[in-house]
Formats: structure tokens, C-alpha cells, sequence
């Protein structure tokens, strides 16, 4: 017997309160190599967290306390309850309903290889060889940059929520994680450039043709300029329009907006079937749908926190606000079904193609990597350093990195057009780039 299962037998036999149990079962393996491409270290782990939330009525008010356990003795297991018990009365909410029995989805969000080598207990041997492969592929722009370190991670997750009211779900998934240190070099100048990658199966990564990129865009960042200030059109492409939509430490404000907990809290700026932008909008019209069930992207899931299904909704439809992403607690409070988790930030396409996105009689700005997008989530503002730009005119692409891209979500979509070509990354799916009209470079130079 382990610790869920121990924490389960105690709650069942406490009386007057609600529960959920969550358990992980986190796998891990890494590679890290040096500079020479020698393996510095691998490290492998696995370990189970269990999380545990009580809930107990308070009068009119629902107490919800959430604690983690690390013991499977079940006299200081009660001992964690009874702790948390006495901690509801003081953390009470609005009752809520606790979710009950549940039907269950079904996305692909597990890589078969990865699960058998872990499995197998042949994980490191599955990273070396695609660690070689990688050093090897290197070799053919050894004239003009090299790799000098990076990390291959992989991870099997295991999750099992259970509940009180009847619930269970259980998922299985896998994600791999790579970071590279790409210097490129000519004349005697060097300069790196810092790739990362984040996928659910690691032969998804197609090393020929990211090695190719890679170098050309080391190469790119090596011979740069600093850029001037620029008010006028800034497209976005590649993992810019990623980083924009669905940035990696924060959500972007378009998104935000839509939680039925600001709502809630009268903090959303949104009112259903109303304009989302600061300004009417004179260019394409944002749709925003989150998908959970795009097979093997990073931002797919079976379920939320609560073990709520995970469903394809609308967020914004032609620019008009529509539907909240709401877990069960603010679905309640809100009257509505609950939306299951945020997913895959889909965005419909526009009707220009990529060379009428770029066609101008003016000078245009072309960002395809930020050092990080964190814009505030409730205003909108954002100031992000551009790793890498490109100023675009009469047909020539001039590299240049530096600079901040500068303004408000809500401004921008006012006059912004979207390419009808597509593109698949981590978290997004959409137009493969994005042109703002009225957008501002703040300059270098």
C-alpha cells in the first residue's frame, strides 16, 4: 500500500467532509553535454506527489483546504486531516458543488518510444543515440558554428485524480525537452544563439532540418545590427507568434480575460458578445479557440484539476468575446457548465497569403524570436526583447537583435492581419505569421 492509496483508506472512514486525492508519478531522464560534446552527466528520477484537498461545509460556506503528503503511515495521515479540517473554517468559500462521476476523453499525449524505453530501463541509451545523431549533424557546418552544450530531458507523467462524489480519472503522458548552445563565428567574431524545443515525442524533432536552421539563424544573430526606433507594420512569424499566444510564464491578456475567476471577481474586462479590443477593428476580425485534443502538443490534456473532460471551446469569435474557461468552483458561481482545462491556443487564419502579409511600399519589421514574452496579464501592456528581427524592405531581410518590442495587446488587434498559411508548435496553432499595423520597436541604436 502506498501513500495514495493509504490517504484514500483514511478519508473514506473521516466523516462530515468532502475530498480529492491527486497522485503523479513523474519519470525523468537527462543528458547534459559540454562544450567538446562529452557527456557531463545523466540523471534519471522517479518520484510519486500526492496532493490532497478536504472539504468541509461551514454553515452557508464551503472550507476547501489543499495540503501535499509524504507519508504513507496512516496515524500521521489522519493527523494531516485533522489539521486540515480545522484549516477549512478558516479558508471558507461560496459553496460550490464537488464534480462527480465523469466521462472521460481520450487525446494522444504520450509517446509510445518514451513509455517503452522508461519502461525498459533504456531511456539513457534512446537519449545518447539521439544525442550522436545530433553531434554528428552538427559536423557539416563545422566551417561556420558549432554546438558547444545542450540538454535533452524526457518525462513519463502518471496522474490519477480521485474524489469523494465518485470521480476517477487516470492519464498517461510524456514530454521532451531540448536546449541548445549554437555559436556561430566568422572573421574571429563569435556569437550564440540559444534554441529550445519543447515537444511529447522526441522524433518529432527532425535533426537535419533544425540543425540547418540553427546555424543559419546563429549566423543571422552573429551579424546583426541594433535597431533604431521603428513605429510602422511588425510581423510576427515563427516562434514569436508562439511566444505571443502562448508565452511560457504567463498567459497571454487575450486569454486571460477569459477565466471565469476574474470574472468573478469583477476583473475581466470582457462582456459576452462584445468588441475585445481597445479600439474598433479595422483589420481581421481574432478568433481564439482553446483546444485540449490537438494529438501530441504540449498544450493538449485529458482533464483539469478538478478531473473535469477537457473540450474544444471558442473563447473569441471574430473578435468579440464569447465563452469563459471556467473550473467546476467558478462554473458554479457563474451558472455554467465548466470548460475542462485551457488547451492548445488555436487562432483562425486570415485570407493573406505570407507575401501579402510582407508586401509593402514601406519599411516593415519581422520578429521570429523574443528572449521572453511576459506581457501583464490584466492591462496588456508588454515590452519584450527581440533575440532576433529581420527589417524587411524591397524584397532584402536585414538581421538585427535588440530593441523591445513595445505596446498593448488589446491595442494592437484593432488593426492586425492574419496569413491563411498555417503552422503547428508547442501550445499553438494558427497562421504561420501575424502583421501589426501602428506597432512600435523601441531602438538600440
Amino acid at each position: 500500500m502506498g501513500i495514495r492509496e493509504n490517504a484514500l483508506s483514511v478519508l473514506k472512514k473521516t466523516k462530515g467532509i468532502d475530498f480529492k486525492v491527486i497522485e503523479k508519478e513523474v519519470n525523468r531522464a537527462n543528458l547534459y553535454y559540454t562544450k567538446d560534446q562529452q557527456l557531463e552527466s545523466s540523471l534519471q528520477a522517479n518520484r510519486k506527489i500526492v496532493e490532497v484537498t478536504i472539504y468541509k461545509k461551514c454553515g452557508d460556506k464551503l472550507g476547501k483546504h489543499t495540503f501535499p503528503l509524504v507519508t504513507d503511515v496512516k496515524k500521521d495521515i489522519n493527523e494531516k486531516i485533522k489539521d486540515a479540517i480545522s484549516m477549512c473554517s478558516l479558508t471558507k468559500h461560496k459553496t460550490f458543488e464537488i464534480p462527480k462521476k465523469v466521462s472521460k476523453v481520450k487525446v494522444k499525449i504520450a509517446d509510445p518510444d518514451i513509455v517503452a524505453a522508461f519502461k525498459k530501463n533504456n531511456i539513457e541509451d534512446k537519449l545518447k543515440r539521439f544525442a550522436l545523431r545530433l553531434i554528428n549533424e552538427f559536423e557539416s557546418y563545422k566551417n561556420e558554428a558549432k554546438l558547444n552544450s545542450f540538454e535533452v530531458f524526457t518525462s513519463h507523467i502518471n496522474t490519477k485524480i480521485e474524489n469523494s462524489c465518485g470521480l476517477k480519472q487516470s492519464s498517461e503522458e510524456t514530454g521532451a525537452y531540448i536546449e541548445l548552445v549554437v555559436t556561430a563565428f566568422i572573421n574571429g567574431r563569435e556569437n550564440e544563439f540559444y534554441p529550445r524545443v519543447n515537444l511529447r515525442r522526441l522524433n518529432e524533432f527532425k535533426i537535419k532540418e533544425a540543425v540547418q536552421e540553427y546555424c543559419r539563424t546563429a549566423k543571422d544573430v552573429l551579424i546583426s545590427y541594433r535597431p533604431n526606433k521603428f513605429k510602422g507594420s511588425v510581423i510576427l512569424t515563427g516562434e514569436a507568434i508562439r511566444e505571443f499566444f502562448a508565452p511560457e510564464l504567463s498567459l497571454n491578456p487575450l486569454v486571460m480575460h477569459c477565466f471565469s475567476k476574474l470574472k468573478y471577481k469583477d476583473m475581466s474586462r470582457y462582456t459576452k458578445g462584445e468588441y475585445v479590443t481597445n479600439k474598433p477593428i479595422i483589420g481581421d476580425k481574432l478568433t481564439i479557440i482553446s483546444n485540449p485534443l490537438v494529438d501530441y502538443n504540449t498544450g493538449s490534456r485529458e482533464f483539469d484539476g478538478d478531473g473535469i473532460p477537457a473540450k474544444k471551446l471558442t473563447l473569441i469569435d471574430e473578435g468579440r468575446f464569447k465563452n469563459y474557461i471556467a473550473e467546476k468552483q467558478y462554473a458554479d458561481y457563474l451558472d455554467q457548465e465548466p470548460s475542462g482545462p485551457l488547451g492548445v491556443i488555436e487562432i483562425k487564419p486570415g485570407m493573406r497569403s505570407m507575401s501579402q502579409v510582407y508586401s509593402s511600399k514601406k519599411q516593415v519589421y519581422e520578429i521570429v524570436s523574443f528572449s521572453s514574452f511576459v506581457p501583464n496579464e490584466l492591462s496588456g501592456d508588454f515590452a519584450a526583447e527581440i533575440r532576433l528581427g529581420y527589417m524587411v524592405e524591397r524584397g532584402r531581410k536585414i538581421p538585427f537583435k535588440g530593441g523591445m518590442f513595445t505596446g498593448n495587446v488589446f491595442d494592437l488587434f484593432s488593426n492586425a492581419f492574419f496569413s491563411r498559411e498555417m503552422i503547428k508548435l508547442a501550445g499553438y496553432c494558427g497562421p504561420k505569421s501575424l502583421r501589426f499595423e501602428n506597432a512600435t520597436v523601441a531602438g538600440m541604436g
